[in-house]
C-alpha cells in the first residue's frame, strides 16, 4: 500500500492511504491475482462499496503481515545454535522462544487473512457465512477437502493460540505438539505430535496460493469497461495527479 498526498476539495492536502495499484507508476508487470482481487474487490459489489473496499485494504495489510512475520520465523530458526558461550548443565530457552513467538505471529496473520477473505467473500455471494471455517463448508474452494494445508493449519493455530504445549527441536527440523482437544481437531489425533518446520513455514506460501485461486475466479467477474480511480506522478515534488483508467488496464497486467 502507499500514503499520498491528495488535495482536497475544502482546500489543503490530506494524507490518504491507498493500494499500490492506485498509483500507475507502481503498477508492476509481474502481480499475484490475490493484489489485483484487494484492487478491484469493491467493483464487484453492486451498492456499498466502501465496507468492500475496507477489507481489501485490511487484507493487504495482513497479507504484508504473513510475510513479514514468515521472514521473522525463518530468521529465527536460521540463527538457532549461534551460541557465544557453552553450555554445561544450563542453557538459556531464549532462542526456542524466538522460534515461537514468531512463529505464533505468522500463525495469527494467516488466520486473520482468511478471516477478512471470508468476510469479503460473504459479500460477493449472498447468504454464505462471514467465518471461513463455517464458509469452507458451504463455498467449494475454500474446502478443507480441496486444500489438505488447511485443516493442519488450523489444529495447529487453535493449539497454539488456546493451550500453547508447542516445544521447538530445532536441532531434528520440528515442533513437538500435544493436542489435547480432539473434539475440535481436523486433521491430528489426541496426543504428542512431530510437525516438521518446513510444514509449517508452508503455510503461508499454500495461503496465498489459495488466495489466487479464489481472486483468479472472482475477477472473471469484473466488468473491464467499469472506470477505476488512478494517480499519477507527474514529477519530484509535484503535486499528484487523480484520474480514472479501465478495468481492463489492470486486469491486464496478470
Amino acid at each position: 500500500m502507499k500514503a499520498v498526498r491528495l488535495a482536497t476539495k475544502p482546500g489543503g492536502d490530506l494524507w490518504v492511504i491507498t493500494h499500490d495499484l492506485t498509483l500507475a507508476q507502481g503498477r508492476a508487470r509481474r502481480l499475484r491475482p490475490i493484489n489485483v482481487m484487494t484492487f478491484l474487490a469493491h467493483h464487484l459489489v453492486p451498492k456499498n462499496h466502501a465496507p468492500v473496499y475496507r477489507l481489501a485494504l485490511a487484507l493487504e495489510d495482513k497479507l504484508f503481515a504473513v510475510t513479514y512475520h514468515l521472514a521473522a520465523f525463518r530468521s529465527a530458526v536460521g540463527a538457532f545454535g549461534d551460541l557465544v558461550y557453552s553450555n554445561t548443565y544450563v542453557r538459556d530457552y531464549s532462542e526456542e522462544q524466538k522460534v515461537i513467538c514468531a512463529l505464533e505471529a505468522m500463525l495469527g496473520s494467516i488466520y486473520m487473512a482468511l478471516e477478512i477473505t471470508a468476510r469479503i467473500n460473504s459479500r460477493l455471494h449472498r447468504g454464505l457465512p462471514q467465518k471461513f471455517r463455517d464458509q469452507s463448508r458451504k463455498f467449494p474452494l475454500f474446502a478443507f477437502s480441496e486444500s489438505s494445508w488447511l485443516a493442519r493449519f488450523y489444529d495447529v493455530r487453535s493449539e497454539f493460540t488456546h493451550f500453547g504445549s508447542s516445544m521447538p527441536v530445532i536441532s531434528e527440523g520440528k515442533i513437538v505438539m500435544e493436542f489435547i482437544n480432539p473434539a475440535k481437531l481436523e486433521a491430528f489425533t489426541k496426543g504428542f505430535q512431530h510437525i516438521q518446520l518446513e510444514e509449517l513455514g508452508s503455510y503461508a506460501l499454500s495461503l496465498y496460493d489459495l488466495l489466487d485461486a479464489w481472486a483468479s475466479e472472482e475477477l472473471k467477474k469484473m466488468d473491464p469497461t467499469v472506470m477505476i480511480d488512478s494517480i499519477n506522478e507527474t514529477g519530484a515534488g509535484k503535486p499528484l495527479t487523480p484520474g480514472k483508467v479501465p478495468a481492463s488496464t489492470i486486469l491486464d497486467l496478470l
